[in-house]
């Protein structure tokens, strides 16, 4: 078989193929990760992040909500992130409906959004 000729891939069978991040096969393949596929050394140190990240939602809310209305829906939502976090065993499907919610809420508002989505990948990955 000539170098044309050549396969390269990844033949499973059965069971699941867990990557916790970049994966790339074949020569000269390349993988790069960013962004969620942080590793976080601590529970405290995950909780602060989350918390920077509530924080920067609180204040693109604040500083880019187009009505009085959608802006106490969404401190609303974010007052109801916060309290999760704060219980002992955050409930990780609650805080992903909210912050569902909250994109939706501030679907036209591209920094809320962000960081509606940033959040989610971090809880969903973590907790």
């Amino acid at each position: 078989m000539g170098n044309s000729d050549r396969i390269d891939g990844v033949v499973q069978s059965g069971g699941t193929i867990n990557v916790g991040g970049a994966f790339a096969v074949g020569p000269y393949a390349s993988a790069h990760s960013q962004g969620s596929n942080a590793t976080f050394s601590s529970h405290e140190h995950l909780l602060q992040e989350l918390a920077t990240k509530l924080e920067a939602l609180t204040q693109a809310i604040s500083q880019h909500a187009q009505s009085p209305a959608q802006r106490e829906e969404l401190d609303r939502h974010a007052s109801e992130i916060k309290e999760e976090l704060g219980k002992q065993k955050p409930d990780k499907s609650r805080l992903t409906a909210i912050l569902e919610c909250i994109a939706s809420a501030g679907k036209s508002i591209v920094p809320i959004v962000e960081l509606a989505a940033k959040l989610k990948s971090i809880i969903v990955a973590f907790l």
